[in-house]
């Protein structure tokens, strides 16, 4: 049995928001490289965006989630 899905519960949403925050803040830079057509760069935005993540952010992601 599993319980129905959360999105309180699980810490990569949190993540997942934190991204979208840092491309909504970087707009004219985002723009440009998601109509650039090159895929590599913009895998290397998100890649930018991802390892830009701490691990404070993420500890305090899974204290938010109730995970001690």
């Amino acid at each position: 049995y599993l319980p129905p899905y959360s999105p309180d519960y699980n810490p990569i949403e949190s993540l997942f928001s934190s991204m979208k925050s840092t491309i909504r803040r970087n707009d004219f830079l985002m723009q440009r490289t998601m109509t650039s057509g090159d895929d590599w760069e913009i895998c290397a935005r998100l890649h930018e965006i991802v390892w830009g993540t701490t691990t404070e952010d993420a500890e305090g992601w899974y204290r938010q989630c109730g995970y001690h």
